[in-house]
């Protein structure tokens, strides 16, 4: 796997799809109309663009490895492969994209995951690291039936990860968690706005039901970023690094910020 990339690609590909950033924005704040009455409209902008920045990097990696396998492989899908089947590709990836997504990580993954079971936990999930469910931040047993995943905390483990997978300078890892900042603040202002000492006092039924509040807007978010049409510009930034895909993502957000 060999990609020659240069900044002129991240602008031509800006230039190619005025259209697509015009359709793109409106269909932001489409979303946003929804949620206006809680959500500030800069608050909202800065969450719809880091999901979207997320679900682009999934699609980009995955029509890569897609079209470059199905080379010998016509049937490969990276999105139904088991992470522990990746081995050296991730190796390879790193050094050609800069960054890495396991496929079980990869937006469209999780989402069906999440809308599927509202007690989804990560294979990988290091206990105590993060407060990822009612019972991991109370230590109360819960049954799995009635426990809740906080789908905001869920999003930072994962973001975390990618953060660790990302090979390249100091200035792009910041300009990465720049674009994720609203997701170490876990979204707050979708929900209830708490602090986490509140939820020692707050009795666990009005927990529960105030994480599952906060996780229908952020599932309703991310169902509107999924249905965002990404072919033409997934297909067209598909051999891209993560510093050309930077570049389009700020464009992208200037442009839509502007307005």
């Amino acid at each position: 796997m060999s990609v020659t990339m240069t900044t002129t690609n991240a602008n031509t590909a800006i230039a190619n799809n005025q259209n697509y950033i015009t359709e793109l924005r409106h269909r932001i704040w489409q979303i946003a109309e929804n949620h206006l009455s809680k959500v500030k409209t800069e608050v909202f902008a800065n969450y719809v663009s880091c999901l979207f920045f997320y679900r682009f990097i999934s699609e980009n990696l995955t029509f890569y490895l897609n079209k470059s396998e199905r080379r010998f492989d016509p049937n490969f899908d990276y999105t139904e492969m088991p992470n522990e089947d990746v081995g050296m590709l991730r190796v390879i990836i790193l050094k050609v994209k800069g960054f890495f997504i396991p496929p079980s990580y990869l937006f469209g993954n999780i989402l069906k995951k999440i809308k599927n079971n509202p007690y989804f936990l990560p294979d990988d999930l290091s206990y105590g690291a993060y407060y990822i469910t009612v019972g991991y931040y109370t230590c109360e047993e819960i049954d799995s039936k009635d426990d809740v995943t906080d789908v905001s905390v869920l999003i930072e483990f994962i973001f975390d990860k990618l953060y660790s997978n990302t090979y390249s300078t100091l200035t792009l890892r910041d300009q990465w968690s720049e674009l994720f900042k609203p997701v170490n603040q876990n979204f707050l202002e979708l929900g209830d706005p708490f602090e986490l000492a509140e939820w020692e006092s707050m009795p666990l039924p009005k927990l529960i039901n105030t994480i599952k509040r906060k996780n229908e807007k952020l599932i309703e978010i991310m169902d509107a970023v999924s249905e965002i049409p990404l072919d033409d510009l997934i297909k067209e930034t598909s051999g891209y690094d993560i510093k050309e895909i930077l570049e389009i993502q700020e464009e992208i957000i200037e442009k839509w910020a502007s307005k």
